[in-house]
């Protein structure tokens, strides 16, 4: 079955996390049905359980276990388990579970696992591993304190219910390798990510998943609290829910290549199959490069070398060391090496001279390149093995797109790269310097994601989260969970669009309607904003609405004769009118009228203001000095310009020159003004932002168009989105995805394949041009799914199954 040593442990390895990937996925699935119910409507008899003398608040790794014997081997065994901040549970040495699942202490996850498989007759130990960042951990960790809780579901299963029989052990070996919001050790980048680790082996209690360590320090554990539902009052604040996304995927990866060496020589070879020695008294680099950008954890097994060290440092891209030195962060094509070195954060590992020795960082690392930096003291190091497991959230991608333009297909395989990374436990907006859930980035993330894929469980639950954070005065914060509130007010808004996406491409009325009242109170504090000119103002908090927007934000701001914002106040109309479609669908006539009055309140006056009759584009404010296309976008999208006249808007917003441009979170937008204004196939010429990533060696979308902080945005994934619905022309009518319009804008292609995946099936699309110059669109759509074709002008009736137009 297995052959040379490296391809043996890539197999072993995916093996087990196939065989764990399967096994959650089927307890994920039957989750509310295998669940105790009295274990989510009453209190638990498992306790929260801690280190008795260390402090639950600060930095900490800690060993949790228990010894228990079994007569027999059940069919099933069936666990929950939560700890805060993270935790991993493991059954005789064999990992079972691990979360959990990022949200916030009224919600805070539990995962479920069935033991069975893993179980002995007779001696078993159960086993947790729980680290807490304490005032390091990442931003988008909430926590109360250190602790774990484990609860059998039945009584059969309460042996191992954590309560003081079970023991706990500080490990010592671990302490953070910390960096400040913007260090100047990462030239000032915004960073918050979490801390990286410096773990010494000689003070690692090896083997004690199974009991096998001589460590000294294990202890009785301190019972805190009996763990509570969601429901139910909780001294200690975890409310606790059922896991409400699957197990996140690991999958097996090995590095591409040795790309420079220094102080030793090895070849690519030792990445496959080999193990290298280094030498004692010796200082070697080796930068390493996956070949791919990923997310996930580095595994590096050593033996030997006592009192040696071992930095692991991580790079997304290189950077111009040259550059560095001058303090300034310049990227050159990411294939280049010569000169080029890694800004970011960095791992310790200090080995104590022991066989097989294996670190794997606490919490998830980002990187295509890493550079190993390696110092040995009187004894030989050998490193036995060095690979890493991507980690994300277990994606089915099952839309399709295909057409006669290659670097379509290009843009569509990056963006999907973009997009399947960035959806870990939550969205994340990048996945090196954040990992946080936005809302701005997950409007983009959610509604591509819904195209892509048939699972809407990462949706539903940002749409939850989001509408938990809104503060005592209306807003939402502007990322969550976290731990450091944040509150961009757009983005608020932009929450209340996602609800309505969510609306247009599912059917779920229960679940929307619970956002009405949230709703209600994001646009009552917009309302509260109107000046005497009856628009918005620049916003107070973090005033947010595009990369280097700011500027002339401020600009508006400190003008006391004309501080009216077009963008804002055309952003606020355009939510109001789909706050408006909501309160309508759900019979609240009143809150409907309201609304649609407010927005035509506002375009009416914003075309007072701030329409220029010179320019025939809408200014930023009434001085009318500064003309931006995100306030142009908006008019289109608000129709503060009539429909026929949109695309003529546009078309003099291109042909500016001056004009303040958008970057990649905008381009969303101004993709979808096009689509509206009938100015589809201008989206097809309009892609070199995204062509001139992939020319610079970029496998992922960045952040923004030129040197991006982060290399994996998943808001620059939009073309995916795009190709779907403008190129392809696949877009619903009613809500709930009820009926389809097919209108594609295909600029010079000459033939287009593409899938879109639907709550009743899929819905395919094939178009090609003949001889004649005459389409043919075949069509598929599911049974129960109505519409209509679109093609120069002609309207063709479209029914369930197949059918075929040719057209001119």
């Amino acid at each position: 079955m297995f052959g040379n040593k490296k391809t043996d442990m890539v197999k072993i390895l995916l093996y087990v996390t196939l065989t764990l990937f399967l096994s959650v996925q089927i307890s994920s699935a039957q989750n509310k049905q295998v669940i105790n119910s009295s274990l989510l409507n009453d209190y638990w008899e498992a306790h929260w359980i801690s280190h008795p003398d260390e402090s639950a608040f600060d930095y900490g790794v800690f060993h949790f276990r228990k010894i228990f014997n079994l007569s027999d081997v059940p069919e099933s065994f069936l666990v929950h388990a939560s700890g805060d901040n993270r935790y991993e549970l493991f059954i005789n040495g064999q990992k079972v579970s691990d979360g959990p699942a990022s949200n916030d202490l009224f919600s805070w996850s539990f995962e479920t696992a069935d033991l069975a498989p893993n179980l002995n007759s007779g001696k078993n130990i159960i086993a947790a591993k729980v680290w807490n960042g304490g005032e390091y951990r990442p931003m988008a960790w909430m926590t109360h304190r250190t602790a774990f809780i484990l609860q059998g579901n039945s009584e059969s299963e309460h042996i191992i219910n954590t309560d003081n029989s079970w023991e706990v052990l500080k490990n010592r070996s671990y302490s953070p390798i910390t960096y400040e919001q913007n260090d100047p050790v990462l030239l000032w980048e915004y960073y918050v990510a979490g801390p990286a680790d410096s773990l010494d082996a000689a003070k690692y209690p090896w083997g004690w998943k199974t009991g096998d360590d001589q460590s000294a320090g294990w202890t009785v554990s301190n019972q805190i609290v009996r763990g509570a539902p969601f429901g139910r009052e909780s001294h200690q604040r975890w409310h606790l829910v059922p896991r409400q996304i699957p197990m996140l995927q690991e999958i097996p990866l090995n590095f591409k290549r040795i790309a420079r060496t220094e102080g030793l020589s090895v070849s690519d070879d030792f990445l496959r199959d080999g193990s290298t020695i280094i030498p004692p008294h010796s200082k070697s680099a080796l930068l390493i490069d996956l070949g791919k950008l990923t997310t996930g954890y580095p595994w590096l097994t050593v033996s030997g070398g006592a009192e040696s060290s071992i930095k692991l440092h991580y790079g997304e891209a290189l950077y111009s060391i040259s550059d560095m030195k001058e303090l300034r962060k310049v990227k050159k094509h990411r294939e280049k090496i010569e000169g080029q070195g890694i800004l970011g954060i960095y791992d310790m590992f200090m080995p104590d001279g022991g066989e097989k020795r294996t670190f794997q960082p606490l919490n998830p690392r980002t990187f295509r390149w890493i550079e190993l930096t390696i110092e040995t003291a009187d004894e030989a190091l050998t490193i036995e093995d060095f690979s890493a497991v991507e980690v994300k959230y277990p994606s089915n991608l099952q839309a399709e797109f295909s057409s006669s333009n290659s670097r379509l297909n290009e843009i569509w395989d990056a963006g999907w790269r973009t997009q399947e990374l960035s959806v870990q436990e939550t969205f994340v907006s990048d996945l090196y310097w954040e990992r946080m859930q936005y809302i701005g980035d997950t409007k983009i993330q959610a509604i591509l994601w819904m195209y892509m894929t048939s699972d809407d469980r990462p949706v539903r639950l940002a749409l939850e989260q989001f509408d938990r954070s809104r503060a005592y005065f209306g807003l939402t914060e502007s990322r969550f969970p976290s731990w450091l509130e944040q509150y961009i007010p757009l983005y608020s808004l932009v929450w209340i669009t996602m609800v309505h996406d969510y609306w247009m491409h599912r059917t779920d009325d229960n679940f929307i309607r619970q956002f009405l009242p949230g709703i209600q109170q994001v646009l009552g504090w917009f309302d509260q904003k109107l000046n005497e000119d009856g628009l918005l103002e620049p916003l107070p908090l973090f005033d947010y609405v595009d990369a280097g927007y700011s500027e002339q934000r401020n600009k508006i701001a400190a003008d006391p004769d004309n501080r009216s914002s077009a963008v804002h106040s055309l952003f606020y109309a355009w939510t109001l009118d789909q706050a408006a479609d909501l309160f309508g669908y759900f019979g609240d006539d009143g809150e409907e009228k309201k609304y649609r009055n407010q927005a035509e309140s506002l375009k009416t006056n914003i075309y007072e203001c701030c329409f220029d009759t010179v320019s025939g584009l809408f200014a930023d404010s009434p001085a009318k000095e500064f003309f931006s296309k995100q306030t142009n976008i908006m008019a289109v999208l608000t129709d503060a310009v009539p429909p026929d006249h949109q695309a003529g808007l546009l078309e003099r917003m291109f042909d500016k020159p001056d004009i303040f441009s958008v970057e990649m979170y905008f381009e969303y937008y101004l993709g979808r003004a096009l689509n509206k204004a009938g100015l589809g196939d201008v989206y097809l010429t309009r892609l070199h932002p995204w062509t001139d990533m992939l020319d610079a060696g970029m496998g992922t979308f960045g952040e923004v168009k030129v040197n991006p902080r982060s290399e994996c945005h998943a808001w620059s994934a939009s073309p995916n989105y795009e190709f779907l619905a403008t190129v392809a022309g696949i877009e619903p009518t009613s809500p709930g995805f009820g009926s389809v319009r097919i209108s594609p804008d295909l600029g010079d292609l000459t033939d287009l394949q593409a899938t879109v995946p639907h709550p009743l099936g899929d819905i395919t699309v094939s178009y090609k041009f003949n001889e004649q110059n005459r389409l043919e669109a075949e069509i598929t759509l599911p049974d129960g799914l109505f519409g209509q074709f679109e093609w120069n002008g002609e309207v063709r009736e479209l029914e369930s199954g197949y059918q075929i137009f040719h057209l001119n």
